[in-house]
């Protein structure tokens, strides 16, 4: 706990604990056959025990409870609520109601949207960003369709979604379809109450650069021409539509000079790319560039999902990641697509990983082992250091005089002139860590 307690910051020793106990309780209430149990020990700390169960219940918990969601489910059902109904019925005053709002304000308009509040309390902003919005929030909550049991006719849309799988021809999993149920909903919801999204919306200003190859089925008929477009050009954006059968560019990339940029800013900083590479990657970059200029998707909202923290990562790997962090100063500074993007941020770091052994740019380091037992304990003691020392490069040397630092199992020997690291023959934890401090202090300012 005293961990949790430094870690969190600004918290007191006990507040952890009355947090933990109150965690402990919300387990057992929502998992009551101890599929998932929070094990507190005074000695040992916290420990999660789960096997395989999924966690989104306990998620669900958390936000059913709080106002926000209170508010949006409300404003989601109605276009317009009733404030004195919505007051009485959570139990809070009209007060307290317009100060949590002024906190929500300030979170939506980020992204153009607005909650007024007077006799009655409305959601205002291009519809575009609505449905986005209650996309991301009904998401993060749920996870999927069927879970939000409030909502009346569920099963409509759940054969709604088989539907635009079947007549747009994508293969349906049970994952892909309740995301993207859930996204069929909140379209024809929004539809209904605002009169579906314009194209003078900022979401869709590179309409004209794609060419629609299907037009809206007869089985949406509270849908409108351009939410159609609006669906197909997220669909697009999230991969979902694999080929041009759907959709395509009128040129072969929208954002040629973005991804010109791109490709040849990696190139300089990691390595040359071969033509495939320089033909999936530009791809690639076209389609998270749209859902960029679409969608507001920034550090808050990632951290929302859990995919900003990549501290142990950093730790494991620092070099690459300062090699990343150049490449990404470089692209902020020549295109203001890339400038202040979290989202194209994120994206880019995860391509460059697929693309590039984080060990790549980690420190090099030459080591002889001196077994004085047997040439396979010296085989056996380089395995065990090489897949320890992850932040190094690590070549292992026949030629005494070729090394940087010597490992030797036998005390009194004069090897040569690098540093000697006395080690036991078992190479106890506590031996590869005296190694690896010895090689941090020393060598890693180099590359």
């Amino acid at each position: 706990m005293q961990q949790l307690a430094h870690d969190l910051g600004d918290i007191t020793l006990n507040n952890v604990r009355l947090t933990c106990l109150e965690l402990k309780e919300d387990f057992e209430k929502i998992y009551p056959n101890n599929e998932v149990e929070l094990v507190i020990n005074t000695r040992y700390g916290i420990k999660l025990i789960h096997q395989g169960i999924d966690l989104q219940r306990l998620v669900e918990n958390f936000f059913v409870d709080d106002l926000s969601y209170k508010i949006y489910q409300a404003l989601f059902l109605n276009k317009e609520v009733i404030t004195d109904d919505f007051c009485e019925q959570h139990y809070i005053s009209k007060s307290t109601l317009a100060r949590y709002l002024q906190r929500l304000n300030n979170l939506l308009s980020q992204r153009q949207l607005r909650i007024f509040l007077s006799d009655k309390m409305t959601l205002s902003g291009p519809v575009s960003k609505i449905c986005s919005n209650y996309q991301y929030y009904f998401f993060l909550v749920h996870r999927r369709l069927d879970r939000l049991t409030w909502f009346p006719e569920i099963e409509k849309y759940v054969q709604l979604t088989k539907q635009v799988f079947a007549y747009l021809d994508i293969e349906p999993t049970d994952d892909n379809q309740q995301f993207l149920g859930l996204f069929v909903l909140i379209i024809s919801q929004n539809s209904k109450r605002y009169g579906g999204v314009t194209l003078e919306e900022p979401t869709m200003r590179y309409h004209s650069s794609y060419h629609f190859n299907t037009k809206r089925p007869d089985f949406l008929p509270e849908w409108t021409e351009i939410d159609w477009d609006f669906f197909l050009l997220t669909l697009y954006a999230t991969n979902f539509i694999p080929n041009d059968n759907v959709l395509q560019t009128i040129k072969p990339y929208i954002f040629e000079e973005d991804i010109a940029l791109c490709l040849t800013t990696f190139e300089k900083y990691f390595r040359p790319l071969t033509e495939d590479e320089t033909d999936t990657l530009a791809a690639s970059l076209d389609r998270h560039i749209l859902f960029h200029t679409m969608f507001l998707v920034n550090n808050f909202l990632l951290s929302m999902f859990g995919l900003t923290n990549f501290n142990s990562f950093n730790e494991d790997f620092p070099f690459y990641q300062q090699q990343f962090t150049q490449f990404w100063e470089e692209l902020e500074t020549k295109s203001n697509q890339f400038n202040g993007s979290d989202y194209l941020r994120f994206k880019l770091f995860l391509i460059c990983t697929s693309l590039v052994d984080p060990k790549a740019f980690n420190p090099t380091v030459k080591l002889f082992v001196h077994s004085d037992i047997a040439h396979t304990h010296r085989s056996f003691m380089e395995k065990r250091i090489s897949y320890f020392l992850l932040r190094y490069n690590v070549l292992f040397v026949e030629n005494v005089n070729q090394s940087d630092v010597i490992i030797s199992t036998f005390q009194n020997t004069d090897l040569g002139h690098s540093p000697v690291i006395h080690v036991y023959p078992s190479l106890s934890n506590k031996d590869l860590k005296n190694i690896e401090d010895f090689l941090n202090e020393t060598f890693m300012h180099k590359k």
